[in-house]
Parts: structure tokens; sequence; C-alpha cells
């Protein structure tokens, strides 16, 4: 699906100058003068997932073409959903053996496979600061195949080749509501929440010691001055990494060569964002699967709309569309003769070609 890009910015909370989010918030890092920039927000469809009613992460699928992925906040069940960039519900996937203290946010990327995309579910909130948690969970499992058919009739499932990661801080418990994979290296990120004004802490997990499994100490990488996140991701091409709370979100521009966290410590540009009232408690932030924009959603609402905001600025990547969607009808002929010439054309109809 071709959505359409805006070239106005969209001017809401978050794109209120920093001398404006610093009387607001107290700190206010300044904003990169050049970076990239992002249109008004385009609802793409009303999601409506029975069960999905405080989506508080969201990925966008990179194996399956205009699927996304959700999951409640605490209190819920240990499941995520599959719907449609249209909204409509696709699937609901149980996580066997699981359980749910506060899942926070999911992404995906690298796993044990190579060229296998896998979903991380992060069960990392404090679940209300009782009891205290030791450690936290990520569920892993490979992204299974899901299709727009499946609106039709959506399918409930369990999810299959989960496995349980246990990791553990090295400096005590937090509670953290952004988990973000890195696509270059297979590296898993979590910013916990910190209470303004103060920078929080970058945690990474390596993609051996995810594959290792076991409990996992993770390693404390830097710092980020950007307070109470509640959702992030990292662009396919792992160049881009954006994080939100429910008023603001920033996007920083990493450098080849450049570590996640050494990007982090950079200056950030602000992101146009809906927030309140038409987005209620927003947290969920995903790029889309090529990185030429990202979406967003609520975790208060049961019916709402899916937005995305498209790219206004130039893209440096060469964007490629596949040569055969998902889904595509395929029609062939073996009996022997040759095509047509102009077989390779765009306008070629292979419905009035019979041998």
């Amino acid at each position: 699906m071709k959505l359409p890009i805006n070239t106005e910015r969209f001017n809401y909370f978050s794109l209120l100058p920093c001398a404006a989010l610093g009387l607001l918030f107290d700190s206010c890092p300044l904003l990169a003068a050049e970076g990239p920039t992002f249109g008004d927000p385009v609802s793409t469809g009303t999601v409506n997932v029975p069960g999905l009613d405080e989506a508080s992460g969201m990925i966008a699928s990179r194996s399956n073409d205009g699927v996304f992925w959700s999951h409640n906040d605490k209190g819920g069940l240990p499941r995520i959903y599959a719907f449609a960039i249209t909204g409509e519900h696709l699937g609901t996937y149980n996580l066997p053996g699981a359980t749910a203290i506060d899942y926070e946010d999911m992404t995906v990327g690298p796993g044990p496979i190579s060229g296998v995309d896998y979903l991380y579910v992060g069960d990392t909130g404090d679940g209300n600061k009782a009891p205290v948690r030791e450690s936290i969970q990520i569920y892993r499992a490979p992204e299974p195949a899901v299709y727009l058919s499946q609106a039709a009739s959506s399918v409930e499932t369990d999810l299959s080749g989960l496995t349980t990661l246990s990791l553990k801080y090295p400096d005590g418990p937090r509670n953290a509501e952004s988990l973000m994979m890195d696509p270059l290296t297979g590296d898993l990120y979590i910013i916990p929440l910190t209470k303004l004004p103060a920078a929080s802490g970058i945690y990474r997990a390596t993609k051996e010691q995810l594959i290792q499994g076991g409990t996992i100490m993770l390693s404390r990488e830097g710092e980020v001055t950007f307070a109470v996140a509640s959702g992030g991701d990292i662009s396919p091409t792992g160049k881009e990494i954006v994080l939100r709370q429910e008023r603001l979100a920033s996007v920083w521009v990493r450098e080849p060569g450049q570590t996640v966290a050494g990007a982090l410590a950079g200056i950030p540009c602000s992101l146009p964002i809906v927030g309140k009232p038409d987005e209620q408690n927003g947290e969920a932030i995903a790029f889309d699967p090529e990185g030429w924009g990202y979406y967003t959603l609520s975790d208060s609402l049961a019916t709402q709309p899916l937005r995305y905001f498209g790219r206004t600025s130039p893209f440096a990547e060469t964007r490629l569309d596949p040569i055969v969607k998902q889904g595509s009808e395929w029609l062939y002929d073996d009996a022997g003769p040759l095509p047509p010439e102009d077989w390779y054309a765009p306008t070629f109809n292979a419905r009035l070609f019979t041998s």
C-alpha cells in the first residue's frame, strides 16, 4: 500500500520550540538543525481487534506485507495480536508457557537462524512495582506467516518455537517500556524509564548472549537525554532511532560505524506526534518496513486509527519494492511455445496470452 506524503509539517505539541519544552519539562536537549522530517499523519485504517484494548507496543512486520503486531499492557494474557494496515484483526497468537506480568514493547529482528525474522515480546514493566522483579523476560519466536486474507476469519493459535530469555540489569531492577533490535548487529536494546530531568540508561544484550540463552546480564552502554520513553524502534536500515512518550517524540541519526548508544548520545530531531486528546496515552511507535515513515498507536483506546507519518525530507536509501508481493496470484504456461516478445513489459497482460 502506497501512502501519500504530505509536504506540510505537522504542528502539534511535539513541535514546540525547545525553549518552550524546557519550561514544561525542566530539561530539553538542543535539537539538531538538520535531520529527517515527516509530514502530517494519515490514517491507514481503524484498528478494532477483539481483546486488544491497551496497545502498549507495536511493530510493523518486515516479512508479512501490510501486517502489524501488538500486545496489551499489564494485566493481559500471554498473547500477541496481528492486524492489517487497514485495521482488520488477522489473528491472536498465544505464547505457550509464558507469563504476562507487564508487557511493554515488542520488536522484530535477527535471531538464531540466519535470514529469519524473529518477534521479541518484552515483559519488562514493573507490574505496578509489586513485587520487585529481579529479572525480566523477553519472549522470542520466529515470525509466522500471516495473510491479509485472514481478515475474513481471524485465527487463534499458539506461537511456535517460543523461547524465554531472562535478563538482569547490572545496577538493580528497572521499569522499562522501550525495546529495540539493532538490525545491523542483532543486539537488543532496552531504555528504562527515569524521572525528569535525568537521562535514561541504555542497556544492551548482545546477539551472542541472546543466542546462548539462559540468564543474560545486560550491559549499561550509556545514557540518552530522553525521559519517560514509552516506546522506541530502530529503522530497518539501522540508521535512525526513534523514542516517544505520550506527548513528544525524537529521532537520532546514526552515522556509519556508530553504535546505537553512540548515536543516542548525539543531538536528536523532533518528530511530529498526535498526543492528547486524539491519541490517549500514546505509547507505541514503529517504523514502516522500509524506514520511509513511522506509525503510532494509543495505549488506551480499543478502537482507534492507525496513524502513519510519511517522510518529507530526502531519503538516502534506495527503495526496493518486491518483484512479487505476498499473496500475489501466479499464472504460468507450460505448453512449450515462447511468450510474445513484450512479455516483460509492465503493460503485458498474461490473461490475454494463450499458447
